[in-house]
């Protein structure tokens, strides 16, 4: 009887400020305008990111080949063919015996052209590509496409002219690759870049909602505190249930805001990748597709659906976290005009943590300690992003849940103690002595 008398009422206060909340003009306004830019912005990036990129096609159809070296003109129509280049596949390669008079000549009264001269200067072999086509029609693109191959099928013949047996020349012609990696470490740059943004996101998202929400919070709790209607509720409502009810309500309605959010995001996501995949026909929604890499990149250990829960939970829990915080400085007003300074209780912790996590991802594979996992206020920040990519085990994305929700419900119990003490406080100037002495339950 003794703990429902304490919170009686609290089911009233809690549903009406939910209520009033979620059907305010401001709540519904800011809900379906900023979850329309979330689905349009998504819907149009991915559209605007899956249009496949059309290959050029490539405009050099003839080539003039000269040999001024007395080595002979190669087979570079055979070249084309044994590596496979698809293309210079279309491409004839024709034989001229003095190729500078010839492009002297031809250059005025012929059609477009590109000759090939093979020259020896002092000690070295030189390629030349002489550009014979009209003002207007040049690709520079596709002469150093030509200009690559001429002079890998190039040397490739002077190979075969040294007289190596086919073992040898196979062996010669082999590439030679260099690759730098570190010992039990699987190099992957798109996971990388995929796990720092995961856990960036996940340490500004918290800061910028707990900068939208916390100052809210704290104002309705301290404007109901000054309000001259609190001795009305209090007749039938006690003053636990009071502050307990108007900052879960407060939480909530930002919480369902939230969520209202993320569900706008995923159909964004679907929606776009959807839409992308018929106008584009291509074959695989990318939204599939995308999922289906992510899981061959983390193998289980990030980005699986008990991951994706989790690091929801832990995001929602890290908000109310510092959302109690905020309910906390709210309690701790006497007057009106203290409002805006009781806000340094949550948003000191927040900036804290904030410069301490944040620099701890520069290190690479959006890597943090694992202590700032399991110290609360930075594991609001960190843990949710973390436990999505794998690197926060589920153990440790539990105990890191439980940490936050048992200083939670203290906050929630300091709140509603200092709520309760101060009420009716109209002496001096509020000092710490007088809220322990509050916390331990002491008259004032």
């Amino acid at each position: 009887m003794k703990n429902r008398k304490k919170y009686s009422g609290f089911g009233v206060v809690y549903s009406y400020t939910l209520k009033s909340h979620m059907k305010s003009r401001k709540f519904i306004l800011s809900t379906i305008l900023i979850g329309l830019i979330f689905i349009i912005g998504i819907c149009v990036a991915i559209i605007l990111t899956s249009k496949p990129k059309k290959e050029k096609k490539f405009e050099i159809d003839k080539v003039y080949v000269c040999d001024e070296t007395g080595l002979g003109v190669p087979d570079y129509a055979a070249y084309v063919k044994f590596f496979k280049d698809e293309k210079l596949g279309g491409v004839s390669f024709e034989t001229k015996e003095n190729g500078r008079e010839f492009a002297e000549q031809a250059k005025d009264g012929m059609d477009d052209f590109i000759l090939v001269i093979q020259s020896e200067n002092e000690d070295k072999f030189l390629i030349e590509l002489i550009d014979g086509r009209k003002a207007g029609s040049e690709d520079e693109s596709d002469l150093s496409v030509l200009g690559d191959a001429i002079q890998t099928y190039f040397r490739n013949y002077l190979y075969e002219k040294s007289g190596l047996d086919g073992e040898e020349l196979v062996q010669l012609l082999m590439p030679v690759m260099t690759n730098v990696g570190k010992i039990g470490v699987e190099e992957n740059e798109g996971k990388e870049i995929v796990e720092i943004i995961a856990v960036f996101f996940s340490i500004m998202s918290i800061y910028f909602m707990v900068i939208f929400y916390g100052v809210g919070v704290c104002s309705e709790v301290s404007m109901e505190k000054t309000s001259k209607l609190t001795e009305q509720l209090l007749v039938s409502v006690s003053p636990d249930a009071l502050v307990s009810g108007k900052i879960l309500g407060t939480i909530t309605a930002s919480i369902a805001q939230f969520l209202i959010w993320l569900i706008m995001i995923i159909a964004g996501l679907f929606g776009g990748s959807t839409i992308a995949t018929v106008m584009y026909e291509l074959k695989e929604n990318r939204a599939v597709f995308y999922a289906k890499t992510l899981g061959e990149w983390f193998d289980g250990s990030g980005f699986s659906p008990l991951a994706i829960v989790l690091s929801i939970l832990l995001f929602i829990m890290g908000l109310v976290l510092y959302l109690l915080l905020a309910g906390l400085g709210g309690s701790l007003v006497t007057k009106p005009e203290e409002a805006a300074n009781m806000q340094i209780i949550f948003l000191i912790p927040m900036m804290i943590s904030f410069f301490a996590v944040l620099p701890a991802i520069t290190n690479g594979e959006g890597s943090i300690p694992l202590v700032f996992n399991l110290i609360p206020f930075t594991a609001a920040m960190s843990a949710p992003g973390t436990t999505l990519i794998g690197t926060l085990s589920v153990g440790g994305a539990f105990a890191s849940l439980m940490i936050m929700i048992v200083l939670s419900l203290v906050i929630l119990w300091i709140a509603s103690r200092i709520y309760k003490g101060l009420l009716f406080f109209t002496g001096e100037k509020l000092s710490f002595k007088m809220v322990i002495g509050i916390l331990k339950g002491s008259k004032q």
